[in-house]
């Protein structure tokens, strides 16, 4: 049992790192994370949700596990401060966007206005 753990732990993580830096990337402008992407980490930590429930068990009886978890845990924290990067970076363009849009919007309704004086 120790090593379906440890096993799901250190492969999970290890993905967790890559869907780490896929996001610093994007927060980089290097690349776009997508909703598939988001839907391919809910996934990721859905597998780690049995771990997750029987974490302080398996401290107690499985002590060498202590630090894969405590690792998965720091990738969480990452995680989530890098998730609030990502929110607050698409909140910004989000805004932008309105801004572009009210200016297209004014524009359109002058173009109007000049095409009913003519």
């Amino acid at each position: 049992m120790r090593d379906t753990f440890g096993e799901t732990i250190e492969r999970v993580s290890a993905r967790l790192e890559q869907v780490l830096e896929a996001m610093k990337d994007s927060l980089a402008g290097k690349l776009a994370f997508t909703g598939e992407d988001v839907k391919r980490l809910r996934k990721l930590l859905a597998e780690m949700e049995p771990v997750i429930l029987q974490s302080s068990e398996l401290r107690r009886t499985h002590p060498e596990l202590a630090a894969q978890l405590d690792q998965y845990k720091e990738r969480l924290w990452e995680l989530q401060k890098t998730v609030e990067q990502l929110r607050v970076t698409l909140m910004v363009q989000k805004a932008g966007l309105e801004a572009t849009r009210t200016q297209v919007d004014a524009t359109s309704l002058w173009c109007s206005a000049f095409q009913q004086t003519r």
